[in-house]
């Protein structure tokens, strides 16, 4: 019988995942323009943004309630009481940096498919880093379907915190401020329910979009074929998934906790610029490993890419090579080269 650690005749146990996590560190450590890229990289989020970019585009006015986790150092807040409305309000005010979305995408996608092992191998020159160039010609022709997915996931969650924990807070509102519960027990017994009901459905479409993001990019799929593969990977077997879901949260905290210790000795010294300076790098190595990880997980829980030789995964991903595998092996064409 399965279980966290798993077993070691099982295809993703705890120890693969580890190893995996601490390969993708050491490939995502060299310096390079390609930690630009890993700054926008999907962290793990209420609201499933784009690294630095999510809290631009997802985050709501101050009033709002937020639970979030997303970038290195944050740990998952709860703060305010929104009016009904207000979480809705603070993304449409943000609709018009969406434009910005899809520059942000094409390196997203792009970066997730270099950070492949064997992507990486092949774009990455001799002991360094792939080069950023290399991140954007990979997400070439993707784009609009990232941009998709994110749009499609973030509505998914704003549909969710509308049903969750909106009525909840009004709720709580209504008890401290008319009834006279306390407000600890108000926030125990009528929001926090809520909140973590909507904090698990939140972790679930984060690991379903790091997952969909390796079966777009590999397989050349749509966004909803994408999804609905990422969702058979991580509940054919959910013990491997949450062992992937873990290693990556405890990688997030560990490096939190030095930009933790990083930020308040460099407030201390006060020098700010150079914290700030650091902050970005450390988010962009992040990034970066994440994405190197997140692509062994896929390959780890059973996603395939056309590097398997499945028949007709090929033919998805590289419209143009399987195009040239008929040509050459098409004997009509082949007499005709002959002849010329």
């Amino acid at each position: 019988m399965s279980s966290f650690r798993g077993r070691v005749d099982e295809p993703w146990p705890l120890s693969r995942a580890v190893d995996a996590l601490a390969d993708a560190a050491r490939a995502a450590g060299r310096p390079g323009w390609i930690w630009l890229a890993g700054v926008f990289y999907p962290a793990l989020s209420l609201f499933p943004g784009v690294g630095w970019l999510g809290g631009a585009l997802s985050g709501a006015t101050s009033d709002t309630i937020r639970l979030t986790w997303d970038g290195p150092g944050a740990l998952p807040v709860v703060t305010g009481f929104p009016p009904t409305w207000a979480g809705l309000g603070g993304v449409c005010l943000s609709l018009p940096a969406l434009p910005l979305l899809l520059v942000f995408a094409r390196l997203i996608v792009g970066l997730a498919r270099t950070a492949a092992p064997r992507e990486w191998a092949r774009a990455a020159p001799a002991g360094g880093s792939p080069r950023l160039g290399a991140v954007w010609r990979a997400g070439e022709g993707l784009s609009i379907a990232t941009a998709g997915m994110w749009v499609l996931l973030a509505s998914m969650l704003i549909g969710a915190s509308l049903l969750l924990v909106v009525p909840a807070s009004e709720l709580t509102r209504w008890a401290i401020d008319f009834v006279g519960v306390p407000r600890t027990l108000a926030i125990s017994v009528l929001l926090a329910p809520a909140v973590l009901l909507l904090a698990a459905y939140a972790t679930t479409v984060s690991v379903i979009q790091q997952l969909a993001l390796q079966s777009l990019v590999h397989n050349r799929r749509g966004v909803g074929s994408a999804l609905v593969h990422a969702w058979n990977l991580a509940r054919r077997d959910p013990w491997a998934t949450v062992r992937s879901l873990s290693v990556d949260v405890v990688g997030v905290l560990v490096v939190g906790a030095v930009a933790f210790a990083i930020d308040h000795l460099c407030e201390a010294l006060d020098a700010a610029t150079l914290g700030r300076f650091l902050s970005a790098c450390l988010a962009g190595f992040v990034g970066v490993t994440r994405a190197g990880y997140w692509a062994r997980s896929y390959a780890g829980l059973g996603g395939l890419t056309p590097e398997d030789g499945v028949p007709g995964l090929g033919e998805a991903a590289d419209p143009r090579a399987s195009e040239q595998r008929r040509d050459s092996s098409d004997p009509v064409r082949d007499g005709r080269s002959e002849r010329r």
